[in-house]
């Protein structure tokens, strides 16, 4: 479990994980108190002592996910072993790979961005704030900014439009697309190859 979810009991972390697993599975508008106690195996009254309604119940959903999310890149970046690659960009590729293995899962980063529309402005203050957060460890990357920030949201949009069920992308170009993302983080591969002074350099200067 994630460290910042520690304090999270069982049953709080099995109602999440059910909230998440409808969200991903039919939708976020399918997810109802009622759905998700039925999902978690417990009653509603046992559910609504922890979460006292919906709002509540997608707000914490989506911060568990959140942190989940981001421990688990963290703890991709501290076992990193990439010796063959430049100092900078172990953040970057870190994201990546979290981001193209965790739709795999059933409660991942994608549900987040599918059940922020049901959220309330101030509740959307900690999504805003771990953006912020993300997009700074991406300029701080030791890599090009530009180019690190490209990658996150590039990541992002994959993850958001297979989590609607519309990608045509199939396995072979995912993993494709995959390893292009991570070698356009190594410096001496993209940044100094014939790509970057064909493509990258006449049009955005980097």
């Amino acid at each position: 479990m994630s460290k910042h979810n520690a304090e999270l009991n069982e049953t709080k972390v099995k109602i999440l994980h059910a909230a998440a697993l409808i969200v991903k599975r039919e939708g976020a508008t399918a997810l109802t108190l009622e759905s998700a106690a039925k999902e978690a195996g417990i009653s509603k009254g046992g559910l609504l002592y922890h979460y006292p309604n919906k709002d509540t119940l997608i707000k914490c959903m989506n911060e568990y996910l959140l942190n989940q999310y981001m421990d688990n890149i963290q703890t991709r970046v501290a076992e990193a072993k990439d010796v063959n690659l430049s100092n900078g960009g172990k953040w970057t590729r870190a994201y990546i790979k979290e981001s193209f293995e965790t739709q795999a899962q059933d409660n991942d980063y994608s549900t987040v961005l599918l059940t922020l529309a049901a959220l309330q402005n101030e509740d959307r203050m900690m999504y805003q704030e771990k953006q912020a957060y993300m997009q700074k460890c991406s300029e701080s990357d030791k890599i090009n900014p530009l180019m690190a920030t490209i990658l996150r949201l590039a990541a992002d949009g994959l993850q958001f439009h297979e989590a609607l069920g519309q990608s045509a992308i199939n396995p072979e170009m995912r993993e494709k697309l995959e390893k292009t993302m991570l070698d356009l983080t190594d410096e001496r591969e993209a940044w100094q190859g014939s790509w970057r002074k064909s493509y990258l350099l006449p049009r955005y200067n980097i």
